[in-house]
């Protein structure tokens, strides 16, 4: 009903979006600082991945299948002369992360929500997912040099290009998984996850207040993880419609909210959460001129070279 979504906004609390706005903008420096270590023992600068991270947001807004990860992954590499695959490897990280804590999220809510049989699928799901992904991530790693040898050996038969190109691109993606060599990296990472999540959390417990819905630590700390869900699987720009759709149908469902309400409510947490990082991502461009060239030099090539940069790479520390 148009008049009840036009009534929801009228009478919200837009005092909320104060806290919301700067929850939503502390989970991004989060993220920052997380990626920033799952590149251990390498140290790109953080205002450079900040604004790479922007950008990545910006593009999964305005284009459809989640490209912004590919586009942070090939900026990455053309800026810094860190391998593509690595710096994938560091992607695939953040997901495995992301989706374990919002399984324990959901894990934790399950005596305090009934949450739906659809949303349990997912979490079962999810957990074989991340076990599998998970356990060939920890082999990879500890088994590197057993792996690396068995390559190199392939490479030195038959067809011995081919498998001298695998164990390069091996040799990469296992070092993108590197930060599993130091505890204190790990920890560090998996602190940055919690602490984006509950930031997220925050985010929602603000937005909730602001439209008078259901607003206990449960319900927020639920409808992120439902908001979460949403965005596993790849699909429109900034996922639009899926994104409202799931946590509309949340409120609904689980609290008996009022749909219009819940409607309002959707659209406005969608523009908090995706409207700072855009903002942020279009004013990197604006003042870093060569990330809107290789923006456009990747958008224009067909193939791009897995590990080598435009430019001589630059040296990082550590």
């Amino acid at each position: 009903d148009r008049h009840e979504v036009a009534e929801a906004f009228r009478d919200a609390n837009y005092w909320m979006l104060i806290p919301a706005v700067a929850m939503a903008v502390v989970s991004l420096l989060t993220r920052t600082a997380r990626w920033r270590t799952l590149f251990h023992p390498l140290q790109p600068p953080a205002g450079e991945l900040f604004g790479i991270l922007m950008v990545g947001y910006t593009v999964t807004a305005v284009l459809p299948l989640r490209l912004g990860d590919l586009a942070r992954i090939y900026l990455i590499g053309q800026l810094r002369g860190i391998s593509k695959v690595r710096a994938a490897a560091t992607v695939i990280v953040e997901r495995v992360l992301d989706v374990s804590t919002v399984i324990l999220i959901m894990a934790l809510l399950i005596p305090f929500v009934p949450v739906p049989s659809e949303a349990q699928v997912a979490m079962a799901i999810g957990v074989a997912v991340v076990s599998i992904v998970g356990l060939s991530i920890g082999v990879s790693w500890v088994r590197r040099d057993a792996i690396l040898r068995r390559l190199a050996r392939r490479a030195g038969s038959s067809h011995g290009r081919v498998w001298s190109r695998v164990e390069e691109l091996s040799g990469s993606a296992i070092d993108g998984f590197s930060v599993l060599g130091s505890p204190r990296a790990t920890g560090l990472a998996a602190g940055y996850s919690i602490a984006t999540w509950l930031t997220g959390g925050v985010t929602m417990w603000a937005m909730l207040r602001a439209f008078g819905l259901p607003s206990t630590v449960t319900a927020a700390l639920f409808i992120l993880a439902m908001s979460a869900l949403s965005m596993v699987i790849p699909s429109s720009p900034g996922f639009v419609g899926v994104y409202h759709a799931v946590l509309v149908e949340a409120l609904v469902s689980v609290y008996d909210a009022p749909r219009g309400p819940a409607v309002s409510f959707a659209i406005l947490t969608h523009l908090v959460m995706f409207l700072p990082p855009v903002i942020f991502g279009v004013a990197y461009l604006i003042k870093e001129h060569r990330i809107w060239d290789e923006l456009l030099r990747w958008g224009r090539s067909e193939h791009t070279s897995d590990d080598q940069p435009v430019s001589p790479p630059e040296q990082l520390p550590g």
